[in-house]
């Protein structure tokens, strides 16, 4: 079992969901940003045989996380008591997919908190060629180069392997395929111009509104539940990009 700072975490939430903002409120964010430097530094301790480096910035991180009103603040925190536990239960002799859930768990998190500088930097063992890849997905290099494009994870290297192992299994995973292409999509939305963002989102959307013949999600799914779905993909797809292209165009207009 993975020691972790269990009652730092637990204080950390119970403050914020008291609602402290006074004096008290560095004190609170220090201790979660200690929180999740230690997570992260554990991670890549445990799983050091297929991760030689995580690179992150904490305190940008909780610089956004201060700007989120407090229900979510407390949303997110859940998020983080949840991964904890998830990785509480791990050890360095877990599979390669569920060692990939976590990863993509922990970086989705991070984002979901506000950060935007995180990348991992893997062994190069751990990696497989384009060609590789392609002969375990049975697709082609056609195929292959569209779903790096859509958000199938590749590695920041000169080496010829690129692709970490996990991602073989987890992109025919509908919730964790579409977990890595969220994670693509706000790490490209981090240095993207607003306007060109909202070219993009504003193209998505319209090629669902020309799937399913609906102007909004809400209608197009209006007799389902996304986790009665056997592939809820597309719902959730198009339910975020309504909601970041509705904030996109708060903040051009606050400015």
């Amino acid at each position: 079992m993975i020691q972790l700072p269990s009652a730092i975490l637990d204080k950390t939430k119970e403050e914020i969901e008291r609602g402290v903002h006074g004096q008290d409120a560095d004190t609170v964010y220090e201790a979660l940003e200690g929180v999740f430097s230690t997570l992260i530094l554990k991670f890549q301790r445990i799983y050091s045989k297929r991760i030689l480096s995580i690179i992150v910035d904490t305190q940008e991180m909780i610089d956004t996380f201060k700007t989120y009103r407090l229900p979510l603040q407390a949303q997110k925190l859940e998020m983080l008591v949840e991964w904890r536990n998830h990785f509480a239960a791990s050890n360095s002799n877990s599979s390669d997919v569920e060692f990939g859930k976590l990863k993509i768990d922990l970086e989705f998190l991070f984002l979901e908190f506000g950060g935007k500088q995180i990348s991992f930097e893997y062994k190069e063992a751990y990696l497989l060629t384009p060609k590789e890849a392609e002969k375990e997905l049975n697709i082609s290099n056609v195929t292959f180069s569209k779903y790096v494009g859509n958000g199938l994870e590749i590695a920041d290297t000169t080496h010829h392997k690129k692709v970490p192992k996990f991602v073989v299994e987890l992109w025919n995973d509908p919730s964790y395929c579409f977990k890595m292409q969220m994670i693509y999509q706000k790490k490209k939305s981090i240095i993207q111009a607003p306007e060109e963002r909202l070219t993009e989102l504003d193209e998505e959307i319209v090629a669902l509104q020309r799937k399913y013949h609906c102007e909004h999600y809400l209608d197009a799914f209006k007799d389902y539940d996304g986790d009665e779905m056997d592939d809820p993909t597309d719902y959730w797809n198009w339910q975020d990009l309504e909601e970041e292209r509705s904030q996109i165009l708060r903040n051009i207009k606050e400015k």
